[in-house]
């Protein structure tokens, strides 16, 4: 019977390769390190190199490992993190592997070739990722083939890199823990071929949390499977090399005057290294992305968007929320550059970066970044850090924005300057779809269905309201309160509770729009408690709107149960379902007069006890 593994030892014969996917479950204890080995021999491989191991994972439990081995470190803390699980877990000595040299290792020793050596390991060193090792002998593909250089290793003791290094199937000390060597150095090997990436040391505060290794693993098994073409995944693979030996030259500078002044020609280098560098990662950055990857190829403009520095999480102000895409919407995200040219907050030098879900987007996201969704269907839980200043704007059609009913009752909560453009907003019954505090917000092209209330705007907010439909609101479409400011234009308010609420001390400005089939009132006004509505009597409610609304033109009230309705103060409301909804428990009505203009009712309630 097959034991639960959190990861797989499998044995290769002739050819050290990269880990394989198979199966693999998971540990009762994911953070103990015990593993079971499974020897898997290939009949098919007829050659003398000795058998080695190389560990694989599921990709859930890859992310896991790393996570747990790095904690989010930063970038110029990642190899103490990765040392610290070498000295934690690794057997110090006593075994043997065998020894891969790198080209640039092999240059180093002087080794003509880059050959494969049987090692004996006689210490892990526990300040670098180095281990000392004895070499026994060297495995030729030829036993012709001769060279000075081989022989003179020969029973030599040296300093090697721990990921160079393949332990054996076979060990002479049986007492090793063989295995979980084994998956150290994998774990060691892996992170640097394909989580680690030379430009990483170029920015701050770069840390590799949960999401970066996700991204990068992602990226590894979509070139691996074929998901990315391969001439983009040969070339994703050149710039990785290219900026390991852009690094390494760097280092040799920078090692070489450690404790002298650079010249002036070091000094020129080291600049035009960097800027190297930086081309490299702009590159990248581009290649990674899938769709701005397929955008490049059709439309070359928007490659400008991505060829810049910093596309990483909140170092990216433009953050395009998109997984796949059909050949129609790809098209419509060639508008992006358009779209950002229309914001004059963005640049034309501004960083952009995708991400495959919208929360994952706005987790990233701080105070000025925009949001840019495509279409389907994306939920929400919570705004993040643009609810004091950014804009969430949709691209394309059809694009809408769930609340789910552990979001809170708000589902869009925002302190600030704020744009949402051309996206439909579904909060759950009980949530009001946006609260504004303070600030200005513009909606445009909105479309709001459902929840408790469309759009509350309190004492400090000022509202722009263009093109926008408000439907199905239990209680408001609209609720302006006192001292707020709110501009409304061609926009439609249908089926909720209230239309627009409003009270007395807003400012509101209605231009071209309809109030129709609202199953209390189209326009609720509220006066102050003192008041005496019953002095509005007699007064049409075209000319008695004009008289609370600085600017009331062009809109339609219809099919409203009352379409006007005047009434003092009631202090209980809230964001709750409590104001103006329940009037029996509420309220006492104290009377109510028709006016000259049907439709118009004038309406005094009291707060009464329960």
């Amino acid at each position: 019977m097959e034991k639960p593994e959190k990861a797989d030892i499998v044995s290769s014969e002739n050819e050290i390769s990269t880990p394989k996917k198979t199966p693999s479950g998971n540990t009762d204890n994911p953070g103990t390190l015990e593993k079971c080995v499974d020897l898997q021999k290939d009949p098919e491989k007829k050659n003398c190199s000795p058998e080695v191991f190389v560990a694989t994972w599921l990709p859930k439990d890859h992310v896991l490992e790393f996570a747990r081995i790095l904690q989010g470190a930063p970038a110029d803390e990642v190899q103490d993190r990765l040392l610290l699980y070498v000295v934690e877990t690794i057997e110090p000595a006593g075994w043997r592997a065998v020894w891969r040299a790198s080209l640039q290792t092999a240059k180093e020793l002087g080794v003509q070739r880059c050959l494969d050596f049987i090692v004996d390991v006689i210490h892990v060193s526990q300040e670098k990722l180095f281990a000392d090792v004895k070499v026994f002998e060297a495995v030729r593909k030829e036993p012709s083939e001769k060279d000075e250089s081989l022989e003179e290793l020969k029973n030599k003791e040296i300093s090697v890199p721990l990921m160079e290094l393949y332990p054996l199937t076979i060990q002479e000390n049986h007492a090793v823990d063989i295995a979980t060597t084994a998956e150290v150095v994998e774990q060691i090997r892996f992170f640097y071929n394909h989580i680690w990436q030379a430009w990483d040391m170029e920015e701050e505060n770069f840390c590799y949390d949960r999401y970066l290794i996700v991204s990068r693993l992602k990226l590894y098994q979509d070139i691996e499977t074929g998901k990315i073409p391969s001439t983009i995944g040969t070339e994703l693979r050149s710039i990785i090399r290219k900026g390991r030996d852009v690094q390494n030259e760097i280092e040799r500078i920078e090692g070489d005057d450690v404790d002298s002044d650079m010249d002036q020609s070091e000094v020129m280098s080291l600049i035009q290294l960097h800027k190297q560098m930086e081309k490299l990662k702009s590159r990248f950055e581009l290649l990674q992305q899938p769709v701005l990857r397929e955008l490049s190829n059709h439309y070359p403009p928007i490659e400008r968007c991505w060829s810049v520095s910093g596309c990483k999480g909140s170092l990216s102000k433009v953050k395009i929320v998109v997984d796949c895409l059909s050949l129609g919407e790809l098209g419509q995200l060639s508008q992006l550059p358009d779209l950002l040219k229309s914001l004059p907050e963005v640049q034309n030098d501004t960083a952009c970066q995708s991400f495959p879900t919208l929360q994952l987007a706005l987790d990233t996201a701080v105070p000025g970044d925009v949001v840019v969704v495509l279409p389907g269907s994306h939920i929400l839980q919570h705004i993040g850090l643009i609810s004091t200043r950014g804009a969430l704007i949709g691209l394309g059609e059809n694009i809408i924005i769930e609340g789910t009913k552990d979001a809170g009752d708000v589902l869009i909560d925002v302190s600030g300057d704020f744009i949402l453009q051309n996206v439909t907003l579904r909060p759950t019954a009980q949530q009001i779809a946006m609260v504004h505090h303070e600030g200005t917000l513009q909606l445009k092209k909105v479309v709001i269905e459902g929840g408790l209330s469309g759009v509350v705007g309190l004492g400090k907010s000022n509202t722009v309201i263009k093109d926008v439909k408000i439907q199905d609101c239990t209680d408001k479409g609209v609720d302006f309160r006192e001292g707020a400011i709110a501009f409304i234009k061609n926009s439609h308010f249908a089926e909720c509770g209230i239309g627009m609420h409003l009270e007395e001390d807003s400012k509101i400005s209605v231009v071209g729009s309809t109030f129709n089939k609202n199953c209390r009132h189209g326009i609720l006004i509220t006066c102050p408690e003192t008041s005496d509505v019953s002095s509005f009597k007699g007064i049409p409610k075209e000319g008695l709107l004009k008289s609370f609304i600085l600017e009331y033109e062009g809109n339609s009230l219809d099919e409203n149960k009352e379409d006007v309705c005047i009434q003092t103060d009631v202090k209980s409301r809230g964001h709750e379902n409590t104001a103006f909804t329940d009037l029996g428990k509420h309220a006492a009505l104290h009377g109510s007069t028709g006016s000259l203009d049907s439709g118009l009712e004038f309406v005094e309630y009291t707060k009464t006890n329960e």
